[in-house]
């Protein structure tokens, strides 16, 4: 039962949203790169589905097992691949050592990348190569559409400008729940990658 659930809400808009926000922001790493987007969302979507049969109705929602699956895959892809990395039968290369031969002579590769090229390589990319800060709020909005309706409520007070304090009262829940809803809520934004939150 639970796996039709999962296989029914794959193609639903929030899950495709979903996995699309996901493989942008793993295509916007350093280690990703050279993959297109659509590759990524293949691999997310087959990860839902190799977990499909997890899914127990009666401990949550579809939508916030699939945001905890992908969030999952995400990071087992990072790690994956950065465990790659550091496999002793791969020759690293320095920007700053190794040369490339040019009519002046052998020139260091570290001057011929642009700026950008130099974040790039240091694993930044800037958010105005990949639609901006609208990409962002969009990623953000496909995450807080997955929270469970009173984390909704209670981030929604807060965006609005609201304490802590003033939500919890306004919405009749002890300190203690407010803390405990606070502390799960940055769970599932860091989890989504927005640590900085």
């Amino acid at each position: 039962m639970g796996i039709n659930a999962v296989r029914a809400a794959l193609t639903t808009p929030y899950v495709t949203k979903l996995i699309q926000v996901n493989a942008r922001r793993l295509c916007r790493r350093q280690e990703f790169c050279d993959l297109e987007p659509q590759d990524m969302q293949h691999e997310l979507a087959a990860a839902i589905l190799r977990q499909a049969h997890h899914f127990d109705p009666v401990r949550g929602s579809v939508n916030t097992f699939i945001s905890r699956v992908v969030a999952s895959a995400a990071l087992m892809m990072v790690r994956d691949q950065n465990r790659q990395k550091r496999c002793v039968r791969i020759r690293h290369s320095s920007i700053e050592r190794d040369t490339v031969a040019r009519e002046s002579g052998k020139v260091p590769i570290g001057e011929l990348l642009s700026a950008e090229d130099r974040l790039r390589h240091q694993g930044i990319v800037g958010d105005e190569e990949r639609d901006g800060a609208t990409a962002t709020a969009d990623e953000l909005r496909a995450v807080l559409a997955g929270l469970r309706p009173q984390l909704q409520l209670i981030c929604g007070r807060l965006m609005a400008g609201g304490t802590q304090n003033a939500v919890a009262r306004e919405l009749g829940v002890s300190r203690r729940q407010m803390r405990k809803a606070m502390d799960e809520l940055r769970e599932l934004l860091k989890m989504a990658g927005f640590e900085k939150f």
